[in-house]
């Protein structure tokens, strides 16, 4: 963005007078200090804490903080968080990590949603696309940056992104939301929540997905336009005490259409998802604790027309176990169980082969964690491990140790060392064949898989020191992380040869797969967020990293890990501003300052302008243009599974009604 382009926004925001806030604006200082310290997350520590008491990098978004920020999506809701890497690829399509390793199929980042992981084991990674609950739903946005393996298990190596929704007690009512973009693309999501008896209430939802395409370098379609729905409900019995149950479901379609490359060249490649899942929650109380069971069922088909398809189901178990606190110490255990099943059915080579078509992995796993107050209101250590067995990978054991010091009730310091797993992905274990293009001779290619027998998991010894201090009306942390990987998978290219007689292929190649990497990554995370009016929030979040690999000697060409090292920004910045104009009218401003990538992506500054009007307390109407100052930018190359064609993020105009009752 122009310097110009930056000060006459900044004047103009400043000839804005003071706003007088009324009730039917939402007071930007909505929050006390006492309110800010006690706080509450549950990721960290599989427990419910004040958020002044972790000892860990921890960004909680608010149900507020959401709707400010006009996000549509998860993605959308999380670039604002210092650490965390967002960048869109295509329609709905984007790369998510939390300190490097970005990708379409980040594979070191665990996200659950109320509890039940969306990590797809078939690629090790998430399915942004088919992650769209109503966002006038979520209660919260919980963000850890750093290893969570101790307590959520392998694949929660560079953090852990929980979202969780409002109880259904919350939602009594009706809400109708619509919006559309400059390309006349409408999305609707409603939803009904009513009591069903005293302490047991419902939600029924349902809503569209409706996004316009992206665009190539020339400024034409990608024709990716993804279209949708999602369906569920929710119910929640409340009692008295810890006691309760909950249960939620939920069924989706979407169409997502891409143009990839394949071994024909470029071509449209029309996917199609459906699914669903079951979860149910029961806690209770045991003497002065608290004990907790989780289940849920989840099934997800992936189809191409010309191609087949691909069938995943995932049955889960988790208990835990909170003790009542024995002197100093707080103990909690659990134990889980996990079996994915997967089967693929393709009528026609596609980008990757599977051997053998079909297979039942399982999980077991324990932990403990033990919280000791070594000085009241002042020093805790924290001692956690969890042993998992991988019938991928193996027995795997994860560590964790927390040193926390709050001198006072608003500043809190904290170490930790963590050690952390990332097991292999069911694609990464039995893919024996990928199809592809030659980039030399534009011909097809078919490269043969040769892969050490079982591969071995990643491997992360990770050490943060951070400090955090509340503010009346906001905060300030600092957080410097090492982060050291063994074991990373290398994919080694042979030299391309003529196929032998017979053979459909006109040329391939062997691959190599092995554990044979290490890599190591620095950073500084700095964010901030003040009231500096009744009626004026300022936040910023900046983040500085680097990222290198070593590779072994005698590699005949550079492997795909240390290539995910040159798709890191070296550093990010995030400033935000929100005001009250008056009783009826709001203004926010984000701007986003991306470094270049070194694969190819110049570095970005994106400006979006968000207008909000609430003529009553039950109509809210919001307008948003996305990148003002820039007409299209790229943001990231996607080169994995499905290596998509490249494209820009263009400049958005969209407009969006709430209705409640």
């Amino acid at each position: 963005m122009k310097k110009s382009h930056l000060a006459v926004l900044v004047s103009a925001l400043c000839l804005l007078g003071p706003g007088k806030v009324q009730a039917d604006v939402t007071p930007l200082a909505d929050l006390s200090l006492e309110e800010l310290v006690k706080m509450e997350v549950t990721s960290v520590s599989r427990k419910a804490q004040r958020l002044s008491d972790t000892a860990a990098a921890v960004t909680v978004l608010s149900r507020e903080d959401i709707r400010r920020t006009g996000a549509r999506n998860i993605p959308e809701a999380l670039r604002a968080v210092p650490g965390v890497e967002v960048a869109q690829i295509g329609a709905g399509r984007w790369a998510v990590s939390i300190r490097g390793f970005n990708g379409r199929f980040a594979n070191k980042l665990l996200v659950q949603l109320d509890g039940r992981s969306v990590y797809t084991p078939t690629f090790s990674g998430v399915f942004w696309e088919n992650i769209a609950p109503v966002m006038e739903d979520i209660e919260r946005i919980e963000v850890v940056r750093g290893p969570g393996a101790a307590l959520w298990g392998a694949n929660a190596v560079n953090g852990v992104i929980n979202i969780v929704t409002r109880k259904a007690a919350a939602t009594r009512g009706t809400m109708v939301s619509a919006s559309v973009d400059d390309r006349g693309r409408p999305e609707v999501a409603a939803r009904y929540g009513f009591s069903l008896a005293d302490n047991l209430d419902a939600r029924l939802y349902a809503r569209s997905v409706n996004v316009s395409p992206a665009q190539n370098l020339a400024g034409d379609s990608l024709q990716d336009r993804q279209r949708g729905w999602h369906a569920g409900f929710r119910i929640d019995r409340a009692s008295a005490g810890s006691e309760g149950w909950s249960v939620q479901g939920e069924v989706f379609e979407q169409q997502s259409p891409e143009r990839d490359s394949t071994a024909t060249g470029l071509e449209n490649v029309n996917f199609s998802y459906s699914g669903g899942h079951l979860l149910g929650l029961r806690s209770w109380a045991v003497g002065n604790g608290e004990a907790r069971l989780q289940a849920y069922a989840d099934q997800q088909t992936l189809q191409m027309p010309q191609y087949g398809k691909m069938t995943v189901q995932t049955a889960d178990l988790d208990f835990q176990h909170q003790l009542a606190p024995i002197g100093a110490h707080e103990l909690i255990w659990g134990l889980g169980w996990r079996s994915v099943a997967y089967r693929i059915d393709l009528s026609a080579p596609f980008f990757v082969s599977l051997e053998p078509d079909s297979s039942n992995e399982r999980i077991l796993s324990a932990f403990v964690q033990d919280e000791i107050t070594l000085v009241p209101r002042q020093w805790k250590l924290l001692l956690g491990a969890r042993l998992e067995d991988n019938s991928l990978s193996g027995f795997e054991p994860q560590p964790n140790v927390r040193l926390l010091w709050t001198p006072t009730e608003v500043d809190s310091m904290w170490t930790q060392w963590s050690r952390a797993s990332r097991t292999p992905s069911i694609g990464e274990a039995y893919s024996n064949v990928f199809y592809g293009i030659d980039p030399k001779t534009g011909l097809p290619l078919r490269s043969l898989v040769s892969a050490s027998d079982p591969l071995d998991a990643e491997r992360l010894s990770a050490f943060e020191l951070g400090y955090r201090r509340q503010l009346s009306g906001g905060s300030v942390e600092v957080v410097a992380y090492h982060h050291r990987y063994d074991g990373l998978f290398a994919e080694q290219y042979g030299p391309v040869v003529a196929a032998p007689p017979g053979s459909p292929w006109p040329a391939e190649q062997m691959l190599y797969r092995n554990n044979v990497l290490n890599a190591d990554s620095v950073g500084l995370e700095l964010s901030a967020e003040a009231q500096v009016s009744a009626d004026s929030r300022v936040s910023a979040a900046y983040t500085v990293k680097n990222v290198t690999a070593s590779m072994p000697a005698g590699l005949r060409t550079r492997s795909v890990n240390v290539l995910v090292t040159e798709m890191e920004p070296h550093h990010t910045l995030v400033l935000q501003y929100d005001r009250n104009l008056n009783d009826r009218h709001s203004l926010g401003v984000t701007v986003r300052k991306v470094g270049a990538i070194s694969a190819g992506i110049d570095g970005y500054t994106a400006t979006d302008l968000r207008y909000g009007w609430r003529p009553s307390r039950s109509f809210r109407f919001s307008a948003e243009i996305q990148n003002l100052f820039d007409p299209a930018h790229p943001e990231f190359i996607s080169d994995d599974f499905f290596p998509a064609e490249f494209g820009e993020v263009p400049r958005r105009l969209l407009l969006k009604a709430v209705w409640t009752h």
